[in-house]
């Protein structure tokens, strides 16, 4: 290496170069979050089969229909997750799309934006204090769908009492008995 020269005489990099690697460094500082986002989506409704969330699946947990006890469809975790929340959220455009049309009320984009999330501000606090003060600890989405959250890890899918191995407090005491077997004639 030449000492006295900047580069150490190694050759400069071509304008052209430092270009695409600037854009090429845009490209992921931009679609980095398009294609997690993506990925999410695509491994959502791999694992909403099972019952599950991305998050779920991570913390072995595992979303149960209360009446059977079974973990949920893949069109009930699409319910759950998806469709439930989207009606939340047009609820609240089409209660702002009333406001705007309140004779007199002078409402501007800011303003609605943040009355928009005022309203899902609310929808997230209730989703909080039903999911501390409810024996099932269950969300607005829980209610709905008529589900429960369980611990994979911590209970076995035994709904009779705990074998004598397990040390834990079997949470299924907290959930109604399950509905009697279907009648044959």
């Amino acid at each position: 290496m030449n000492e006295s020269h900047p580069t150490g005489g190694l050759p400069l990099a071509s304008r052209g170069t430092r270009i695409g690697a600037t854009l090429i460094e845009l490209a992921i500082i931009f679609l980095a979050p398009v294609i997690g986002a993506l990925a999410f989506i695509v491994w959502s409704l791999i694992v909403w089969d099972k019952g599950q969330t991305p998050g779920k699946q991570c913390l072995k947990l595992q979303v149960l229909h209360l009446g059977t006890r079974a973990p949920v469809s893949w069109g009930r975790m699409a319910l759950r997750q998806f469709v439930y929340p989207l009606c939340v959220q047009l609820g609240a455009l089409v209660l702002l799309g009333v406001l705007l049309t309140v004779p007199g009320a002078n409402v501007g984009a800011p303003e609605l934006l943040i009355l928009y999330l005022l309203m899902l501000a609310i929808v997230a606090a209730v989703n909080v204090v039903l999911f501390a003060v409810t024996p099932l600890r269950q969300t607005i989405f829980d209610k709905m769908c008529n589900t429960v959250v369980v611990d994979q890890q911590r209970r076995s899918y035994s709904w009779d009492a705990p074998s004598s191995e397990t040390a834990y407090k079997d949470s299924s005491k907290d959930l109604p008995p399950p509905p009697p077997p279907p009648t044959v004639f």
